[in-house]
């Protein structure tokens, strides 16, 4: 199966809402008391970049770097999938490491928080050498310099 990365765009984020975001991912958006339609539209509109994981006809992922005002050359980091992102785990493993690289090349740092419940992307997230710094309420806080 074929998997690319581009730009992302609003038919992405059709095609994730079809399939449905993975549960944890969910679970950290309800959360926040957004919905994930509204996450992956902010995720869109706000990022630079914000790129799109295609694997066959489907949207499997979108990712991307919002930048963060409160501290110059800092962004806010994230991912949403679907448990289509499965079908193509390893090699989405083997490419996120060039593909965080891409993503970073405009910050000095990036950080976000992630639920605590959300063990596979906090392994995930280790594997990208981001570090984990303190829990509040529910959520952890991560960042790494870039």
């Amino acid at each position: 199966m074929t998997v690319a990365v581009v730009s992302a765009s609003q038919e992405h984020i059709e095609q994730m809402l079809t399939d449905g975001l993975r549960s944890a991912d969910i679970l950290e958006i309800t959360t926040n008391g957004h919905s994930p339609r509204y996450s992956l539209e902010r995720g869109l509109r706000s990022s630079y970049p914000c790129l799109a994981v295609v694997s066959g006809d489907h949207c499997c992922g979108m990712f991307g770097v919002a930048p963060d005002s409160r501290y110059e050359g800092s962004g806010i980091i994230w991912f949403l999938g679907t448990d289509r992102i499965l079908e193509i785990k390893t090699q989405f493993l083997k490419e996120s490491k060039k593909w965080f690289t891409e993503v970073t090349k405009n910050y000095r740092s990036v950080s976000n928080c992630i639920h605590e419940d959300n063990g596979t992307h906090m392994k995930w997230l280790q594997w990208l050498d981001f570090s984990f710094f303190r829990k509040v309420g529910h959520f952890i806080e991560f960042g790494r310099l870039v």
